[in-house]
């Protein structure tokens, strides 16, 4: 079963999905600067080591169906979460895990931050896509990320990419493309 914290209340719900090694406290840091919304962190179910947590068993071929299951159901019934407005970021895997959950879950909104990609076409429409690739990022290949960007774009009705050069983790700049992105969603 999935655990999740939420904070704030605003109209706008953002779902955000830590990245491998993570928890449920790795994204507060980019939450906080994300009062307008209500925030909502989910931890990963797979435990890794002492309280860090990945979305994908390290047998990446795992069927992850139970968990994209319980996203489901926690998201429209605990949270009822509205999927035309709200929005899924995801940082490294735990993008990786959402782009799975789209031939299951259709979200409209998603953020990706340095992301890990799989290879299929979702096969739902998304409105609006956000997406930051660092172009010397050790983890994700920015060849394979700017092809998953591209895969997906073209399966959503606008879509923003910025690139940085920041390793394994979001510019200054990229946060602040980000928050101007949220600030036209949200008027």
């Amino acid at each position: 079963m999935l655990k999740y914290l939420v904070e704030g209340s605003g109209k706008v719900s953002i779902c955000l999905f830590h990245g491998y090694k993570g928890n449920s406290d790795s994204l507060r840091v980019l939450g906080a600067g994300l009062k307008e919304f209500r925030r909502i962190y989910f931890e990963a179910p797979y435990f890794v080591t002492n309280n860090s947590y990945a979305w994908i068993p390290e047998s990446r071929e795992a069927d992850l169906s139970e968990v994209i299951d319980d996203l489901w159901r926690i998201l429209r019934l605990e949270l009822r979460v509205d999927l035309d407005r709200d929005l899924f970021l995801g940082f490294s895997q735990g993008a990786q895990f959402l782009h799975r959950a789209l031939n299951i879950i259709p979200f409209k909104n998603l953020i990706f931050l340095c992301p890990r990609f799989d290879v299929f076409s979702p096969q739902n429409q998304i409105k609006r896509f956000f997406c930051y690739l660092s172009k010397n990022d050790p983890k994700v290949s920015f060849f394979e990320a700017f092809n998953g960007f591209q895969l997906i774009s073209s399966f959503s009705e606008t879509s923003v990419l910025v690139i940085g050069v920041s390793k394994h983790k979001v510019s200054a700049y990229g946060l602040k493309t980000l928050h101007y992105w949220l600030k036209e969603y949200t008027l």
